[in-house]
């Protein structure tokens, strides 16, 4: 089941869009649950309260709040999720890239150049399902993305996988963990947490704190370590 979000604020731009993505992903047997907005401020209310999207359609020249600074701020919340902005307005491509859109799609050839957009997402997401980690949770096994990680915790002989849709419990050993997740963009801040750098929004002597408004301990021997790592980390992502 892919979760999908369309958000745009004339009626008919969204109709079309969802009748498309439904026929698109039906030729590859695969079920679609979409959700449509016409207004951003919605959208943007439902991403902070936690709903997460699989892939998300976004118009850019929308009364409230326009497209790109919806874009940006959706970012916090999720970091990874292909963003596909469909728009007239070609003139804000360059724009766009603040909110590292996936692709960018002109209305006016939106049925020419939705299927390449879709067969692309598609094998991003194959791409992504490859990077999967199988945890041994609590009386099942659980296969996490490394990117939905938000961060780890061991207390005592449990550990914790904070991830954006759950968190599971594990008795894998916490030196297991990092050595399975700290390749994605893991820092260990403390010697109970691993944390991934796409979530922390500051660091300081009195903690990491992240987009969410939690502030996790650092150890202080290793605050300039922790701080070296997540500018590492930052300088890797791709331009735009």
């Amino acid at each position: 089941m892919t979760t999908i979000a369309v958000c745009d604020d004339e009626p008919k731009a969204v109709e079309i869009i969802r009748r498309s993505l439904i026929n698109t992903f039906h030729q590859y047997a695969e079920e679609t649950d979409i959700r449509c907005y016409a207004s951003s401020t919605a959208f943007i209310r439902e991403i902070i309260h936690g709903t997460k999207y699989d892939l998300v359609f976004l118009d850019i020249d929308m009364p409230d709040i326009n497209g790109i600074d919806i874009g940006v701020q959706m970012r916090r919340y999720q970091h990874n999720e292909p963003l596909i902005y469909v728009t007239n307005r070609s003139e804000m491509v360059y724009e766009s890239f603040k909110a590292q859109p996936f692709r960018f799609i002109r209305k006016s050839e939106y049925a020419h150049e939705i299927p390449e957009v879709i067969a692309a997402y598609r094998q991003l997401a194959s791409e992504k399902e490859t990077r999967c980690i199988v945890i041994h949770a609590t009386a099942r096994e659980v296969s996490i993305h490394p990117e939905e990680v938000i961060y780890i915790e061991a207390l005592r002989k449990s550990q914790f996988i904070h991830t954006v849709r759950d968190a599971y419990e594990t008795r894998s050993r916490f030196s297991e963990l990092i050595a399975q997740f700290a390749p994605y963009g893991m820092i260990q801040i403390h010697k109970s947490y691993l944390v991934n750098y796409h979530f922390i929004k500051s660091i300081d002597p009195e903690g990491v704190l992240l987009d969410s408004g939690i502030l996790l301990p650092v150890s202080r021997l290793r605050l300039d370590e922790v701080r070296k790592a997540y500018h590492h980390w930052i300088l890797q992502e791709p331009a735009g």
